[in-house]
């Protein structure tokens, strides 16, 4: 990330699923959940200005990112 962002000079975003998989043959997930909210402050760090979840991160981690953030003294309010 931090080449994308000094290459680009644009912010960028972050917006990682949960690390689990998709086993398309069980029709299911599997594994465990492989995201800490902690990370997003290194994340912000290396410059990324929007940070995020996609697939099979709700709101209560989304709630610890945003928690995160805002003790570094980052805007976690979108």
């Amino acid at each position: 990330m931090e080449l994308a962002v000094a290459v680009t000079g644009k912010p960028a975003v972050v917006y990682p699923n949960s690390g689990e998989r998709w086993d398309a043959r069980a029709r299911g997930w599997s594994g465990d959940m492989a995201f800490d909210p902690e990370w997003a402050v290194g994340w912000a760090e290396k410059g990324a200005r929007l940070v995020g979840g996609c697939c099979r991160v709700g709101p209560a981690t989304i709630g610890a990112l945003a928690g995160a953030l805002a003790a570094e003294g980052g805007d976690s309010t979108g």
